[in-house]
């Protein structure tokens, strides 16, 4: 299981139907877990923004959740087009991941196979025409009283089963030899480091 269908279906899990909206701990609390991290930290309470914040700065009262706007048209860059390259698999998902979710109130958005379809439009090239082919017949076939979360769900298991790079390891293995820490540029080194392990 990679870490994109694991976020995604950590988020799913959590955004199925909370019972009251998350304390700003529980939000750190969900973000360390999505960014594959476990406790850490300085121990206290984090720092606030500038000029103070926390309950004392709203009145004590809890926080309201934003009300989601109407008639919101798609915004942001589509993703890059897939034409099959195994290596850029996962950085594809993640980018479509990142466009529905900032779409997520957007009319038609919600529709797990509008997703699915939406996201064949952004695979071309003869390395998956017949995929996205088979995938739209299977979409087609699929009434509209069963177009829930499942359906979007097996659509990514079968994307990562099809389009995984078995070669992940052993590519990473090799640019880890090869990565060099080069004075005064450290920082870069350690991103490079992390991302790569």
């Amino acid at each position: 299981m990679t870490t994109t269908q694991t976020m995604t279906q950590t988020a799913t899990a959590s955004a199925v139907a909370p019972q009251h909206p998350l304390t700003e701990a529980e939000l750190d609390e969900l973000l360390n877990t999505a960014m594959g991290e476990r406790g850490g930290g300085t121990g206290g309470t984090p720092p606030g923004p500038p000029g103070g914040g926390g309950p004392a700065a709203t009145g004590g009262t809890a926080n309201q959740p934003v009300a989601a706007a109407t008639n919101v048209k798609a915004m942001g860059k589509d993703p890059p087009t897939f034409h099959g390259d195994r290596s850029k698999a996962n950085t594809f998902m993640n980018e479509v991941e990142k466009y529905l979710t900032l779409n997520d109130d957007v009319a038609g958005f919600k529709s797990p196979k509008k997703k699915v379809v939406l996201v064949l439009t952004f695979m071309q090239g003869p390395e998956v025409e017949e995929w996205t082919r088979g995938m739209l017949q299977w979409i087609q076939q699929i009434p509209d009283e069963s177009n829930t979360e499942f359906v979007w769900r097996v659509f990514q298991r079968r994307f990562y089963r099809r389009f995984t790079d078995t070669q992940a390891d052993s590519t990473a293995r090799k640019n880890l030899t090869q990565l060099k820490m080069r004075f005064p540029d450290i920082d870069s080194y350690i991103a490079d480091f992390e991302q790569t392990v």
